[in-house]
């Protein structure tokens, strides 16, 4: 069993090294793409990449959450295998720096913030990076108020109004 267990632990750790490279590629497609003239083409190409990344994320999330599972199994019942849970928690801290770095590479503009909130694609909520910026909230109320979306200008308005009181 322990065997297996090492084997999974190998499997999972070339699993997430394999996706943070396809992530890696896709970054360098998504700054090239951003160089693009704005376009519905170009909304589309970010948006599959965007897609792709978010989904490799979660599954290196997963797959480095079952490792320390597995890494504090074997720490705490099976006590006799004392390097090898070490070498692996220092892998495991390796990748998760990596993961967080990759994560924090992709830059996005003002303007992409504003098309991926104006179709929804990102919530404006406390956790948007521009969920403090009046200017921006200004412009998402413009274009909802052109496109006639009162709902979503209500929710926009109360966070004004929030904006103003704090």
């Amino acid at each position: 069993m322990i065997e297996d267990l090492k084997k999974t632990l190998e499997s999972l750790k070339k699993r997430v090294r394999f996706n943070l490279d396809r992530i890696h590629d896709n970054e360098k497609q998504i700054k090239k793409t951003l160089k693009e003239p704005v376009s519905g083409e170009r909304s589309e190409k970010l948006n599959k990449h965007f897609g792709i990344n978010k989904r490799m994320i979660k599954e290196n999330n997963e797959a480095l959450k079952i490792q320390k599972d597995i890494i504090h199994y074997l720490e705490n019942y099976h006590t006799d295998i004392v390097k090898f849970p070490q070498i692996i928690n220092t892998e495991h801290d390796s990748q998760q720096k990596n993961l967080n770095s990759e994560n924090t590479k992709i830059e996005i503009s003002k303007e992409d913030y504003f098309k991926l909130t104006i179709r929804k694609e990102i919530s404006f909520d406390s956790q948007h990076p521009y969920h403090q910026d009046k200017e921006f909230l200004d412009h998402l109320m413009d274009y909802f108020i052109s496109t006639e979306d009162y709902e979503m200008c209500a929710y926009l308005s109360e966070i004004g109004k929030n904006q103003l009181i704090n």
